[in-house]
């Protein structure tokens, strides 16, 4: 059992003493690059010659790609070793930037999990799009069917299992929520091995981030005025890498007592 959100919170607070100016540095650079690229996708939709929501969609993602990620994955990092009392540089923040291998790994780590998360989606919403379909003239005029009198019905159906469909998709992608931080703690990890043990330690650990998640519901309020985010951010960063740690401690525990062959112990290399 993992220790309550409160003593996860508590730890990460303690952990933060005596760097929240680095900390809160830190949040300020991810807040202002992620509004960057939001300013920078509105951008490039007024200069382009037809004004299309996808344009915006498009660059966002990119720069998120290309940009952001690296960057937050970096701060993740950063915030690892703070919390785990590790050796780090100042400039760790910056760390998948400083060579090509480093940059395209978490570029492959990314694309690997959108793939991941397309899969998910398909088979969670996969009833709702069948449902949908069914009830669509243009599915039996396309068949050259009369359209039958119970798939009137299905309209309300589809919506239903959409519903459905999105909670299913979310616990189906929290299965990923640790991979992250897999990834930045093993810099020799592959990030398929990633994926494979955070969904591994999620078996057990999921519902306790959840709570955590929800723990974090007042703070995520006063957030949305962007400015108290540059405090929040810090302190919710560090309390999942506290998880986070925890919950990599009690899977290599169980994996030891238990000694299951397909379950694969974790070691960290930072």
């Amino acid at each position: 059992m993992l220790p309550s959100s409160v003593a996860v919170k508590s730890t990460a607070k303690d952990s933060l003493k005596g760097v929240w100016p680095a900390a809160i540095t830190v949040g300020v650079l991810l807040t202002l690059t992620y509004y960057f690229g939001m300013f920078l996708s509105e951008l490039v939709k007024a200069v382009v010659p037809f004004n299309d929501t996808a344009v915006t969609i498009v660059t966002l993602a990119v720069y998120l790609l290309v940009l952001y990620i690296p960057l937050f994955l970096g701060a993740l990092r950063w915030f690892w070793c703070i919390t785990a009392k590790k050796p780090y540089d100042k400039k760790e923040v910056f760390t998948y930037f400083s060579s090509p291998k480093k940059y395209f790994r978490t570029i492959g780590f990314t694309l690997s999990l959108l793939v991941r998360l397309f899969f998910c989606a398909l088979a969670a919403f996969f009833p709702a799009i069948i449902a949908g379909v069914l009830s669509a003239p243009w599915f039996y005029s396309l068949l050259n069917f009369t359209m039958p009198m119970w798939s009137a019905n299905l309209p309300v159906v589809a919506n239903f299992l959409e519903v459905i469909g999105l909670i299913l998709f979310v616990f189906l992608s929290l299965r990923f929520y640790l991979s992250g931080l897999l990834l930045v703690i093993d810099d020799d990890m592959h990030p398929g091995e990633a994926f494979y043990i955070s969904g591994l330690i999620s078996r057990d650990f999921l519902m306790n981030f959840i709570i955590l998640l929800f723990s974090f519901f007042g703070w995520i309020l006063i957030s949305l005025f962007a400015v108290p985010l540059i405090f929040t951010l810090p302190l919710f960063i560090a309390s999942f890498t506290v998880h986070g740690r925890f919950a990599i401690n009690y899977y290599n525990t169980k994996v030891n007592r238990w000694q299951q062959d397909n379950y694969v112990a974790f070691k960290e290399h930072v």
